[in-house]
């Protein structure tokens, strides 16, 4: 929530803030560190997941107006990460 309050802070009135997540997995962790091996290499990629209630109601405790909301559902693609979309207006 410090994140997106600093986010907002940078915005003019009437900004656009647009925000892209994970969606959160019924039962599984909101966190968690992924390890993979490509590139030649191995790494660890740190991911947070959201369910998009949650989304909104940081939007609205920012006191920022939500004009848009997508999910785009991974089961018609070859991922099977669904995607949260949201576009929140500085008031």
């Amino acid at each position: 929530m410090d994140v997106l309050k600093k986010m907002k802070e940078k915005l003019i009135q009437g900004g656009l803030l647009y925000i892209a997540v994970k969606e959160k997995r019924p039962g599984a962790a909101e966190e968690e560190i992924k390890r993979e091996e490509d590139y030649g290499y191995g790494y660890e990629r740190f991911f947070s997941y959201f369910e998009m209630q949650e989304l909104k109601d940081d939007f609205r405790k920012l006191d920022m107006e939500l004009i848009w909301e997508s999910k785009h559902d991974a089961s018609r693609a070859s991922r099977s990460t669904n995607w949260l979309q949201v576009i929140g207006k500085k008031i």
